[in-house]
């Protein structure tokens, strides 16, 4: 039910208040009489008024004083004032009155269909002005509640760690975020007008760009990943979302871009990628290993036995050298990538620069070979040791010898030629990489080294091999550069380019080079010390026991832990040597028992292993033991009798 229209009559005459009710009043209306402005004045304080019919002559407060009061304050000043009178006639009086803020002047005697319509009226009218501002209110409230809105949108927007873009149909910028100046390095005012093509890498093809806009043009959202070229020349990676914004009849005004710097995440993601790789490799490699180092073993062994034979024909003693160099450097090739492949955690030791070089090289002697690559390597055999992570400065070297294979492979030079050189330089130790292929070009030589920088085509790289290479010499406290050789001091050559690193010189080991080998001034082991010989090769344990013999020690062999355990019971030994992986006990195992029950001949126990493996490393380190990695000739063995039985 409508709320009724509050109606007060102020009159001094009681008779004026009566015929007015009388008159006035129905059911849609309240009527309230008073009969003088102060008690009106009273009556507006407890009642929402929606018209006043105030008589102009009163005794005390007139008509006039009364309405400049009700103007005066906030609640009452816009109620519609009805002044009545029956003297004040005159214009100047009916001017006043309007003055005073009346909606009419009506003189008395009054027409009673006059007084109700106009009544009637203002009261329409005053209705229809409280609608209009409650209206005016609700939509006041809407468009704060909008405002608010639109500028918590705006601020999320602003503040937003992603990029937020707006174009117009043609890709021209009509609004970025603070994010894009921080991810793009342009500035707002740089871009506004211009278009997205700006942000181009050279990275993606024609046919790239063909489908995104097809795409979006089509109506349908776009979402992909993008190589951006950052305002310094940089590259970067980007999650980016294109979406069209269409108007009240569907059709595509704006498109809006929302994207997210993936740059880090492609680093963290390609090295997990190479880590997954080098853990495959080393799983199968270990694998491996094992049945290729056992055999090797034994052609090393018996071919060194047989060299020893007096009066061999010529080209049998060449034909046995020849064996025993390429069996060697198998041996050595399988080394190299068990060390390369193995997963271990990053430590620090002390390393010999050269050695993890020539361990580099071999396992791409192969592709040098067959792309017609020479190699030279010019290494002094005095440098110094170096303290660092031997797997993570292979991965340098590695990276190094890649780029210069692709380079001179990419470019079929027909001399191509790798030049390796190591030297002392102040308190450095330097390495330098020479190719002869093409020049970086001057504008790219500070930006080799920048993440996902790289010259290759798509898809052939993403350009990482030398950001985390940098970062690998930063980390070891040295520095990494290169430069095109005919922009260099160097004359000789009209082509090609050098990468230099610097690493520091470990000074604790300065004088204590020597230490890192095994010792050759020991005093020899007398003849006649027991050895115990373990390994279900029979070739190998063969060999092993007839090189001692011919070195005049006592040997007793066994196939397997079983008949170890038996003989150790029963006999006294200087050493035992024992293979790892056997049947039924392994070495470790045969460790265990030998560390439980004879526990002063650990420290006399060699595990043989065809394996580069961390979990022999510590199971060594654990029970003071040693190891022996497969293949190796009797100098090897000689090596460890002397310095442990020499002690």
């Amino acid at each position: 039910m409508d709320e009724k229209s509050k109606i007060l009559i102020i009159d001094d005459n009681e008779k004026n208040l009566y015929s007015f009710t009388e008159l006035l009043k129905g059911p849609d209306k309240e009527i309230l009489t008073v009969n003088s402005g102060e008690k009106g004045l009273r009556e507006l304080l407890r009642h929402d008024i929606t018209l006043i019919l105030l008589d102009v002559q009163m005794p005390g407060m007139d008509g006039f004083e009364t309405a400049r009061l009700i103007r005066s304050r906030d609640k009452t000043k816009d109620i519609p004032i009805l002044f009545i009178t029956a003297v004040h006639k005159s214009n100047e009086y009916i001017k006043q009155g309007f003055e005073m803020g009346a909606v009419d002047y009506i003189t008395k005697p009054v027409e009673p269909f006059l007084l109700i319509n106009k009544v009637e009226v203002f009261l329409r009218i005053f209705r229809q002005q409280k609608e209009i501002d409650e209206l005016n209110r609700n939509l006041e409230k809407k468009i704060a509640e909008r405002t608010q809105s639109l500028r918590k949108l705006n601020n999320a927007i602003e503040q937003s760690a992603e990029v937020v873009a707006i174009t117009d149909l043609k890709g021209n910028i009509e609004y970025v975020n603070p994010a894009f100046e921080r991810i793009s390095g342009y500035g707002r005012h740089e871009v506004i007008g211009k278009n997205m093509s700006i942000l181009k890498s050279g990275k993606h093809d024609a046919k790239f760009y063909e489908e995104l806009w097809d795409t979006i043009l089509s109506g349908k959202i776009w979402t992909g990943e993008v190589v951006n070229r950052h305002k310094s020349g940089k590259l970067y990676y980007e999650n980016m979302t294109i979406s069209p914004v269409n108007d009240d009849n569907g059709n595509i005004m704006n498109f809006v871009a929302t994207e997210r710097d993936i740059s880090e995440e492609k680093i963290l993601r390609e090295q997990v990628i190479q880590s997954e790789k080098l853990s495959a490799i080393g799983t199968f490699v270990t694998g491996v290993a094992h049945e290729i180092n056992n055999p090797l073993t034994a052609i090393i062994g018996y071919t060194e036995m047989l060299n020893g034979e007096k009066e061999l024909p010529e080209h049998v003693k060449k034909g046995l050298e020849i064996i025993s160099v390429q069996a060697n450097r198998s041996g050595v090739i399988v080394k190299n990538l068990l060390k390369f492949s193995r997963q271990e955690k990053t430590s620090e030791s002390i390393v010999q620069i050269n050695e993890t070089i020539r361990s580099s090289l071999e396992l791409h002697s192969a592709r040098f070979k067959m792309d017609n690559i020479k190699v030279n390597t010019d290494f002094d055999e005095n440098l110094s040791f170096i303290k660092g992570d031997i797997n993570k400065l292979e991965q340098v070297f590695v990276n190094i010898m890649n780029n210069a294979h692709h380079a001179l492979s990419a470019t079929n030079i027909p001399d191509g030629t790798l030049s390796i050189k190591t030297e002392n330089y102040q308190d450095m130790v330097r390495i330098i990489f020479e190719n002869n292929g093409p020049q970086i070009p001057t504008q790219n030589i500070n930006k080799i080294f920048d993440p996902f920088f790289t010259s290759n085509k798509i898809n052939e790289g993403i350009g990482l091999g030398l950001s985390i290479s940098f970062g690998i010499i930063r980390d070891h406290g040295g520095k990494i550069w290169a430069e095109s050789i005919q922009e260099s001091a160097d004359q000789e050559r009209e082509n090609g380019v050098r990468f230099i690193i610097d690493l520091p010189i470990n000074r604790e080991t300065m004088e204590t080079k020597k230490a890192v080998n095994f010792s050759v001034d020991k005093k020899m082991v007398p003849k006649g010390s027991r050895i115990l010989v373990i390994d279900d090769e029979e070739a190998i344990r063969m060999w092993i026991k007839h090189f001692f013999v011919s070195q005049g020690f006592e040997v007793t062999i066994a196939e397997n832990g079983k008949e170890a355990i038996e003989s150790i019971e029963k006999n006294t030994y200087d050493l035992i040597f024992s293979d790892l992986k056997m049947k039924g006990m392994s070495g470790y195992d045969l460790g265990l028992w030998i560390q439980k029950n004879y526990p002063q001949m650990i420290g006399r126990f060699i595990l043989i292993t065809g394996m580069i493996d961390q979990e022999v490393d510590d199971y060594c380190a654990r029970n003071k033991c040693h190891s022996l990695i497969k293949p190796f000739q009797g100098n090897d063995l000689l090596d460890f009798v002397n310095n442990i039985l020499g002690e």
